[in-house]
């Protein structure tokens, strides 16, 4: 990512600031304000300093990429976020067959769903600009050679869609809580999830969604109703063996879920 040099400001009469050192640019330390900033590249990191560097003020920020954003519910395909694909990799013992097998995983997107979702707003925002500019209006206008964002593909996780549980029954102006300081414990084939409540809630009021790499619930009490959702799991479930407990006394539910293998999961999140 590059930021207008300082050298530019002083012509244009702003104070001049020393340049930060080649790779030590900090995106916090007032080197982005008020500035022009473009970022090469068209993946992850790309579209993370993109967004950090238009929350911490820059005026104008321009993403350059040799091909077209792609977007997909993955990075990659999801046998790599467990033991399918990094077993068939441990046991390969070329390198040139391991580097063929990362190059083969590295094409098949750039960005994921909720990232290209945050880049909605600021790319539609942008093209309404280009197009007054010009004597348009249409906020789909293609912006210097790139099309508007690809469209957000469909969910394929599981047998449904996730995050939309129903719970259109619910009273309005009940508050819904984001259950976030949870707990998981991983023991062998099962996986423990502990949600921690802010009262007792029973168990037939808890709703829960189960897919292959994903989980929703709603536990809905009295005082408010407290979600969890998990979109994408370090590794594969059984939905069918998938299951919910709820201790009233300790105010906690939890969540238990099937793993496909014993395989011990680094993460709760893939």
């Amino acid at each position: 990512m590059a930021a207008k040099p300082a050298a530019q400001d002083a012509a244009l009469g702003a104070p001049a600031e020393p340049p930060p050192a080649s790779g030590t640019l900090q995106l916090g330390g007032g080197h982005v304000s008020g500035r022009r900033v473009v970022v090469v590249g068209g993946g992850m990191s790309a579209a993370a300093l993109a967004l950090a560097a238009l929350r911490l003020g820059a005026a104008h920020v321009t993403i350059v990429c040799r091909a077209a954003l792609v977007v997909q519910e993955f990075e990659c395909e999801v046998g790599w976020y467990g033991n399918k694909r990094l077993a068939e990799y441990a046991r390969e013992a070329c390198p040139r067959a391991r580097l063929r097998a990362a190059r083969g995983a590295r094409p098949q997107a750039t960005i994921d769903v909720p990232t290209a979702q945050a880049l909605q707003a600021p790319w539609a925002a942008a093209a309404a600009a280009l197009g007054a500019e010009r004597g348009r209006t249409d906020a789909d206008l293609p912006l210097e050679g790139h099309g508007p964002l690809p469209p957000l593909p469909v969910p394929k996780v599981g047998l449904r869609a996730l995050g939309t549980l129903d719970v259109s029954d619910l009273d309005a102006a009940l508050p819904r809580l984001v259950v976030a300081g949870y707990r998981w414990t991983d023991d062998g084939f099962e996986l423990c999830i502990t949600l921690p409540l802010g009262e007792p809630v029973p168990r037939e009021q808890v709703r829960a969604l189960f897919a292959e790499r994903a989980v929703e619930v709603w536990a809905v009490g009295q005082a408010a109703a407290y979600h969890l959702h998990l979109p994408r799991l370090y590794g594969r479930t059984l939905p069918a063996r998938a299951r919910i407990k709820v201790n009233s006394a300790r105010r906690h539910v939890y969540v238990l879920l099937h793993k496909e293998a014993d395989a011990a999961w680094r993460f709760l999140r893939g």
